[in-house]
């Protein structure tokens, strides 16, 4: 989506890359997804989300004209990514869906088998649910996090979602890289006021379904892109 937008001459909201530069830090704080924080106007990320969006609208960017380079021509196949070792699998299913979830456990992170090649991270499919929680990915060491959870009013299903990687460049991978899915030790707001861990049976409801990866010598303008407030490139699988 942001690469859409940037070849249309358009500057994307990328919210973490936002809250790392306020800060000074290289991601955002476990602490912004307690209890869906970072949704919440309450917490570091909306508001400076709201700056942006109200800085563009004071100065707005009139559109590229010429963008037929990023619409047409033969696109490259992406890879859906589906072969994990590692963590533990769960079956998802209602009555129009059926699919294997897989989620990192403390002890045993998944692991991805990359296919020969030189390959874009371009986002991942999960499945989400009301619990916050979130996804730590390692590429070669360097780490980045996506959110599963969502927060609708009065919806309380899980929900598919597409989420890119929020970041100042592409993520290249190949056959040589090592990634690693975690499930970091995200607290979570109980009833007496205090901080708990998610158990295992918390957890599910949501997790990683495919990593997708498009050849890396096919990037179109533009690169990066911006993880999704929680409401787009989603559909209910409740």
């Amino acid at each position: 989506m942001g690469q859409l937008f940037e070849a249309y001459g358009l500057k994307p909201v990328r919210e973490t890359e936002l809250f790392c530069d306020a800060h000074g830090v290289n991601q955002v704080p476990e602490e912004e997804y307690l209890n869906q924080l970072h949704y919440s106007p309450a917490g570091g990320v909306i508001p400076l989300v709201l700056d942006e969006i109200l800085a563009q609208l004071s100065n707005p960017v009139k559109p590229k004209v010429d963008v037929a380079s990023a619409q047409t021509g033969n696109q490259p196949d992406c890879k859906f990514i589906s072969d994990f070792s590692g963590g533990k699998q769960y079956l998802f299913r209602n009555s129009i869906l059926s699919t294997a979830i897989y989620l990192p456990l403390s002890d045993s992170p998944l692991a991805i088998r990359i296919p020969k090649g030189s390959w874009t991270v371009a986002g991942a499919i999960v499945m989400r649910s009301t619990v916050p929680s979130v996804l730590a990915f390692e590429f070669d060491g360097v780490s980045t996090r996506i959110s599963l959870g969502h927060k609708n009013r009065n919806y309380k299903k899980s929900l598919l979602g597409y989420r890119q990687f929020n970041r100042e460049s592409d993520i290249i991978v190949n056959d040589a890289s090592v990634v690693l899915v975690k499930m970091p030790a995200i607290g979570r707001w109980v009833s007496n006021g205090g901080v708990s861990a998610l158990t295992l049976e918390e957890a599910i409801g949501h997790g990683l379904i495919s990593l997708i990866l498009e050849p890396s010598a096919a990037i179109r303008p533009g690169h990066g892109g911006a993880e999704d407030d929680g409401t787009q490139g989603s559909a209910a699988a409740g």
